[in-house]
């Protein structure tokens, strides 16, 4: 056999061997893809958040948040001061009256421990204490003739100035009871709750600014109070406990 025949066969053999072993390289190497490969997750990127500012700011802007971080700061640390000391329910509304038209802000709050409320029945103010008077006369004589044994008084002062009241009554069916029979009598009634409480009421005064015990506001305010007391608190912290309407 010529050694150029005997070459050729030798090197066809070869190729055989490498393509037999590529086709099974390839098998294999699908069946690894469809039972042995574990799938790569594709990479996810988030999106990109918005910058708040770009690194520059109008002086004006810069201005206005100085600002109003100042007045947050201010507002966070501003005094209040929590009235104590009325004699009775409508003292407080009227020192809370007064204390409005100052312009000052107020809360109302019961102190201690809640007690059932009382229903006082009243006949809107008078023009006048000479009116009032007059009133209250009539209306004492026509209670009698129609036998309503109650307490029948002018109010003096506060926000019901010379208005005629009757004494408090503890529910609210006695106060209907009591204004059916004013109407009878041709008058117009009205009903008013007084929420109660073991420990009284105070008023929580307000302003713009810090409010002290040393404020022309508070000064003038207590000058014909001076039975009443103050205690100074951050505003944010006296508005505790029931209040009421």
């Amino acid at each position: 056999m010529p050694a150029a025949y005997a070459g050729s066969r030798v090197g066809l053999k070869k190729l055989k061997y490498i393509a037999v072993f590529l086709v099974l390289a390839n098998f294999g190497y699908l069946a690894w893809l469809n039972f042995g490969a574990t799938p790569v997750e594709p990479i996810g990127f988030s999106e990109p958040k918005p910058l708040f500012s770009d690194g520059m700011i109008l002086l004006s802007e810069y201005q206005s948040r100085i600002l109003a971080e100042d007045l947050m700061l201010a507002a966070q640390n501003r005094m209040c001061l929590s009235v104590t000391g009325f004699s009775n329910f409508d003292d407080a509304l009227s020192f809370e009256d007064a204390a409005s038209n100052r312009g000052l802000s107020t809360s109302q709050q019961l102190l201690g421990n809640l007690q059932a409320s009382q229903f006082r029945v009243y006949l809107p103010p008078a023009p006048s204490r000479a009116i009032a008077i007059i009133t209250l006369d009539a209306l004492s004589e026509r209670a009698a003739e129609a036998d309503l044994t109650i307490e029948i008084y002018l109010i003096t002062g506060g926000l019901l100035e010379n208005s005629i009241s009757l004494e408090a009554l503890p529910t609210l069916a006695e106060a209907e009871d009591i204004k059916a029979v004013l109407v009878s009598l041709g008058y117009s009634p009205v009903i008013q709750e007084l929420p109660q409480s073991d420990q009284g009421i105070a008023i929580q005064l307000g302003s713009e600014n810090s409010l002290s015990i040393e404020s022309s506001d508070w000064l003038a305010l207590v000058e014909q109070r001076s039975y009443l007391n103050a205690l100074e608190n951050l505003c944010e912290t006296i508005a505790q406990g029931a209040q009421f309407p």
